[in-house]
């Protein structure tokens, strides 16, 4: 039983890993392309004053032209159900509104299957890094 245990741990450690990486990626490249405004696939200073003014603005929420702690306290929690909000739409695959088990842990199951690249049935920290690399992280 405490063989089991630790293997569980170690799995559930593995895929708690490759999903922070997973989705640090993905936000890297969705902020990329925020601030990539005309779509040419590079970043401007240009275009990265203007996303800046635009994230002041947003967090300026009273307007008076700077920011306070509660301001900016205020756009993090927006910031955070707005991520809450993507997450749960990508794990609720049948779109249904609800996450079920199955999809909470199909949806794990497959995260692994990709990091498993030799198909050994574990994830070895070589295996981790090759994938972060081929995400450009």
């Amino acid at each position: 039983m405490r063989k089991f245990a630790g293997i569980a741990l170690v799995g559930a450690m593995a895929l708690g890993a490759s999903t922070a990486v997973a989705q640090g990626e993905r936000s890297g490249q969705r902020m990329f392309d925020q601030i990539d405004s005309n779509g040419d696939g590079v970043i401007s200073l240009a275009e990265v004053t203007a996303f800046r003014s635009e994230q002041f603005a947003v967090m300026d929420i009273n307007g008076d032209g700077g920011i306070t702690a509660d301001e900016m306290r205020e756009a993090a929690r927006q910031r955070a159900g707005d991520r809450a909000g993507r997450h749960f739409e990508r794990l609720d695959a049948d779109g249904n509104g609800v996450v079920e088990r199955a999809e909470f842990e199909g949806r794990a199951a497959a995260r692994f299957q990709r990091m498993d690249a030799d198909g050994d049935g574990v994830i070895t920290q070589e295996e981790m890094r090759a994938r972060k690399g081929q995400r450009g992280g």
